[in-house]
């Protein structure tokens, strides 16, 4: 039988895929009460709130098939409203190819920082994230923008940080395309996530909700608390309503964040246990609000680089899907990211986001909150330092050695999005199938 730790995205991936190989010998082991990991949402008074925003969008066409399929029907298309508000300003989202409506002193600034840029050449790799923002989009963008933003979610230094994770996710625009932003004349859309997918119905929960009832084999109220070395396999010590067990796999796919799960192997070596302690990763703050006023904005979301908020980055989870909050009303769900070993007050981060909500102009003086709720997830993001490679391939080596395949964003520990966390579960269970 095969373990999988985790029902998060890739950990369901696995066991779908195990299934389409006509095999049903596996077990998800899962510690929450229902499967998805952060790809989960609430429901508080008829709002329905992610973990985080999500939106689905893939070049991957087997991930979208995959994504139609598990959806049914239960999937929408939308065009990409992603704004920046700076200098009281909000400028269309990619900020460096829509600078018009901004000061016109910045306007330059960033222009001619980029030009400059351009006129040096590509030279040698940077060294790091700071070098990166700096080479490819000048001293103006990187300053008003890119790295204030950059800093406040990653909460890193960024001349700590690689630059392994960028390809594909930022885009670097021809300084055409950004003198025509700049001028307001700029028609064409930016970055893989222009146009994207979200469900009708249920927020992001229903997607793996819908793989979930693809499969069998998923025991949730799972806290794994050990994993043994044993002659036929690995050891696996739970809790499950209220009592320990035991159960023995000849192999594991395991999601858990490698942070969490190195201390729970008996007899990790130390190099290992080290590699594991220095990860750094970013946890997640998530407020749902529901306000008794309709249509407060049409965005769908919002990126506050400047210090003076709180939040990185706000979204209206009712213009991605009317069902989310009820008929004339509106929903705002406020991200705050918290550095490593961070434990926030929740209940001063909510009275400082509201605050927050009002100096952005979000929220009026009088507006009713019908719901006001904080959630907490412990693994966010996988910040990229410059350790970061290293000290993975040191704990995927003897994991794999010992029988346990990582998988998804924390077992692979890169910075997936759902695509690739579910074709990352469809890669382990094809090895796990292997032996």
């Amino acid at each position: 039988m095969i373990g999988i730790l985790g029902g998060g995205l890739a950990g369901l991936s696995a066991a779908y895929h195990i299934e389409r190989a006509g095999r049903r010998d596996y077990l998800i082991l899962e510690k929450e009460a229902r499967p998805g990991g952060l790809c989960r949402s609430w429901s508080a008074k008829g709002y329905t709130f992610d973990y985080g925003p999500h939106i689905i969008y893939t070049r991957d066409g087997y991930a979208m098939g995959l994504f139609r399929s598990f959806l049914k029907g239960n999937l929408t298309r939308k065009q990409r409203e992603n704004y920046i508000f700076l200098y009281k300003t909000l400028v269309k989202y990619p900020f460096e190819t829509f600078l018009h409506g901004l000061p016109p002193e910045v306007i330059m600034e960033c222009l001619e920082g980029v030009i400059d840029a351009r006129k040096c050449g590509p030279g040698a790799r940077p060294a790091n994230f700071k070098e990166w923002i700096l080479r490819t989009f000048g001293e103006g963008i990187a300053k008003h923008y890119f790295i204030p933003y950059n800093l406040k979610v990653w909460k890193h230094p960024l001349e700590r940080m690689g630059i392994d994770w960028i390809y594909g996710r930022v885009p670097s625009p021809d300084i055409r395309d950004m003198m025509r932003g700049a001028l307001g004349i700029q028609n064409q859309e930016f970055g893989p996530n222009a146009m994207f997918h979200y469900p009708i119905r249920g927020g992001i929960g229903s997607l793996p909700a819908a793989m979930a009832a693809c499969i069998g084999n998923l025991r949730t109220g799972c806290q794994v608390t050990r994993i043994l070395r044993a002659k036929d396999g690995l050891g696996v010590t739970f809790t499950f309503k209220g009592k320990e067990r035991v159960m023995t796999f000849p192999r594991i796919i395991s999601t858990l964040p490698l942070p969490d799960l190195v201390p729970l192997v008996e007899d990790a070596p130390q190099e290992v246990r080290r590699a594991a302690g220095a990860l750094v990763f970013t946890s997640l703050v998530c407020m749902g609000i529901g306000v008794r006023r309709g249509r407060i904005c049409d965005k769908h979301s919002i990126y506050y680089p400047e210090k003076e908020y709180l939040f990185n980055r706000i979204s209206f989870p009712m213009n991605l899907a009317a069902s989310t909050a009820p008929r004339g009303k509106s929903s705002i769900l406020a991200e705050v990211t918290c550095g490593k070993g961070e434990r926030p007050d929740l209940e001063k981060t909510g009275t400082r986001i509201i605050r927050d909500l009002n100096t952005a102009g979000i929220l009026r003086r009088g507006d009713r909150l019908e719901c006001r709720e904080v959630r907490t997830y412990s693994h966010g993001y996988v910040v990229y330092d410059l350790d970061h490679r290293r000290n993975v391939d040191i704990i995927h080596g003897y994991l794999r050695e010992i029988g346990i395949l990582p998988a998804g964003r924390f077992g692979d520990w890169e910075y997936h999005n759902m695509d690739r966390s579910i074709l990352s579960g469809k890669r382990a269970a094809e090895e796990a199938l292997k032996g």
